[in-house]
């Protein structure tokens, strides 16, 4: 903005030296207009941001909410203030170039003003007019700002790109099965940690057959849970529950805590089908056919170095009363062998760490131990009106929480459409900087030509060939700038990627094709018009003036 204004008006502030004012006056009326200017930009650019962080935002974002993916809407007025200083700073700092060009500026120098360019060699290809040719070697001459405006443009569409395709990426059907074993899951209530009234077996058999019944239901797994009170030992346990209050920001009780009140020492021991941690089990090389069987249990815990490495757990079976557990039955052991991520047991979890067994260890030790969770598989074609039936069930009996992939599905899909309507305009605009800041130094360039295009009209070079030179310079522009899309670009877009990946591991690659036609169509559309659009603007103006030529 300023090194245009000053290239533009170089003859105004001639004039102004002209009649005595000095250099620093100079400075501060560069200073002045380009202080407006930033004003005007701030506070509308603050207007639009808060109008979108209060009311456009949220409303997105209660979408999102309703799809249980946990985002929240956040103020913090730290960043309005942080925004407004970094432009105004920015402004600052890039006023200080224009003002040194103009207070060198001299009267005679602005009599004789033309804008420097590189020299380059003549070529003579063709003894006809070529405006590809002409205009190729425009763009040479002003290397630099050639070089801005393109990586302005590959920038500003390699950004939306990027967003379009974390977007594309978040694959809902991956999502779903990440988050879902089985079509509906259906969980026991008054087993969930914290609930206040008396664990009760809800899956019982009549409820069971009741599910059989229904038209659609295919297989139904049973997870199976029992409480039991682990033989709490300082060398064996207090290192996890402190490392485990010290990452929620709360102080862990004492080391000899347990000991004094060993009934507040509970967890849940999960017995499950040993079929779906055989890939797991043989990947971390331990022995499927002895957990199986029964052999050894696995410990829930994302740091196994906080335990020893020989463990034996000894503990006996209960059930929770008034969040204490009331033991039952012979004191049990269970050697220790292997450990599994958090991520295997979601939801709140005890002091103590979940412990996973082989349905064939829990039928064994506990057979009347309770049906914490039901997965059904369902036939697609039935699968609403399973959903619905199910669902009906479940309210009858109470206390029982359902979830299902086509009510979580019907949910991401509305959030990805929101996602869509926010994170596209957010690329577009990222593309649209880069698009307006070719549009700032085209403008620049035809402006400080104007004496050069003057000469070359008055050689015989017509309107015609004069807009079709410039809109050639706008095309190779575009070109050169969907090349550099097409081959750093798409390797920034990989790279992107697989950082995201190992964010969101459902997340699929889909390459924004139609997005990429889209801008590659808007910039070309812009590259070609917007040279059309300035010259005739300044023809126009020239005419107003009553000159016929191009001209000062």
């Amino acid at each position: 903005m300023g090194i245009f204004s000053v290239s533009n008006d170089v003859r105004f502030y001639g004039q102004l030296r002209t009649i005595g004012t000095t250099s620093t006056q100079i400075g501060k009326i560069i200073s002045r207009q380009a202080m407006k200017i930033a004003c005007f930009g701030i506070i509308a650019g603050l207007l639009g941001s808060f109008a979108l962080s209060n009311f456009v935002i949220p409303m997105a974002l209660r979408t999102l909410t309703e799809a249980n993916t946990g985002i929240t809407v956040a103020q913090r007025p730290i960043i309005y203030i942080g925004a407004a200083l970094f432009s105004l700073i920015t402004v600052l700092l890039s006023v200080r170039k224009p003002i040194k060009i103009a207070k060198r500026i001299s009267p005679i120098t602005s009599l004789h003003y033309q804008k420097e360019a590189a020299e380059v060699k003549p070529k003579l290809k063709s003894k006809h007019f070529s405006a590809s040719g002409m205009a190729w070697r425009n763009i040479q001459r002003t290397k630099k700002k050639s070089i801005l405006a393109m990586l302005s443009i590959f920038l500003g569409i390699t950004a939306c790109l990027v967003v379009t395709l974390f977007i594309q990426s978040m694959s809902t059907d991956n999502f779903i099965d990440s988050a879902m074993e089985h079509d509906i899951e259906l969980t026991n209530q008054t087993l969930v940690l914290g609930h206040k009234g008396e664990q009760k077996q809800l899956f019982d058999e009549d409820f069971t057959n009741e599910l059989n019944s229904l038209e659609g239901v295919g297989n139904i797994s049973l997870q199976r849970e029992q409480t039991i009170v682990p033989e709490y030992s300082e060398d064996m346990f207090y290192s996890y529950i402190w490392d485990k209050y010290q990452s929620q920001g709360m102080e862990a009780p004492g080391a000899d805590y347990y000991e004094q009140y060993p009934n507040r020492f509970y967890t849940q021991l999960v017995g499950i089908n040993a079929e779906k941690l055989k890939e797991y089990i043989v990947e971390n090389g331990m022995d499927y056919k002895g957990f199986y069987n029964g052999d050894y249990g696995l410990l829930v815990a994302d740091k196994p170095e906080l335990f020893p490495n020989d463990m034996t757990l000894r503990f006996q079976c209960g059930q929770i009363s008034e969040f204490e557990a009331v033991v039952k039955g012979d004191m049990l052991e269970l050697p220790i062998c292997g450990f599994l991520p958090s991520s295997y047991y979601g939801g709140l979890s005890t002091d103590a760490p979940y412990i996973f067994v082989s349905d064939d260890y829990m039928e064994r030790i506990c057979p009347d131990s309770y049906i914490s969770q039901l997965g059904i598989d369902v036939n697609s074609a039935n699968e609403k009106q399973v959903v619905s039936a199910v669902r009906e069930l479940c309210n009858q009996e109470g206390s029982i929480s359902l979830t299902s992939k086509a009510d979580l599905s019907e949910g991401i899909h509305s959030a990805k459409i929101t996602l869509y309507a926010l994170g596209g305009g957010i690329a577009f605009v990222l593309a649209f900087i880069g698009i307006i800041n070719f549009a700032n130094i085209m403008f620049t360039n035809i402006e400080a030509r104007k004496h050069e295009l003057s000469v070359m009209e008055s050689i015989g070079m017509t309107k015609k060939q004069c807009r079709r030179m410039l809109q050639m310079e706008g095309f190779w522009y575009a070109i050169i700038s969907l090349a550099l899309c097409l081959t750093v670009g798409n390797g920034l877009l990989i790279l992107a990627f697989q950082a995201f990946k190992g964010i969101v591991e459902y997340a699929v690659f889909s390459y924004p094709i139609w997005m990429m036609i889209a801008l590659a169509a808007i910039l070309l559309a812009f590259c070609w018009l917007i040279p059309l659009l300035f010259v005739n603007r300044m023809m126009k103006k020239q005419r107003l003036k009553g000159c016929g030529r191009i001209n000062l």
